[in-house]
C-alpha cells in the first residue's frame, strides 16, 4: 500500500493509486425490469401499434394525450404499449 500525497490534484494519479483509492467503493447493481417487447420506437412504431398513419401518430403525441406512456431519452421516443392503449381505450 502505498501513500498518496492528499495535496496531489486527481488528474496526476496513475491507474494503480486511482484504483487503490477507489477500492473500497461499490457499484450498486444496474436492475432493469423491463421487457423489450413491452415497448415501440419512434412515430413510426406509435404508428403501427395504434394502426394509424404518421402523421396521425405524430398529431397524438404533440397533444400530450399520451405523455404518461412516453419516455424520450435523447431524441430517441419510446412508447409503452399497454399505456398507450389504456389510455387511447378511456379517451
Amino acid at each position: 500500500m502505498t501513500t498518496i500525497d492528499l495535496n496531489r490534484p486527481m488528474w496526476q494519479l496513475t491507474v494503480g493509486e486511482f484504483l487503490e483509492v477507489t477500492k473500497g467503493i461499490e457499484q450498486p447493481p444496474v436492475i432493469v425490469d423491463y421487457k423489450e417487447d413491452e415497448f415501440v420506437y419512434g412515430i413510426g412504431g406509435l404508428a403501427k401499434l395504434i394502426g394509424a398513419s404518421y402523421a396521425t401518430a405524430w398529431n397524438l403525441r404533440k397533444s400530450g394525450k399520451i405523455d404518461k406512456a412516453t419516455h424520450q431519452t435523447g431524441r430517441t421516443l419510446i412508447f409503452n404499449k399497454k399505456k398507450v392503449l389504456e389510455i387511447l381505450k378511456t379517451k
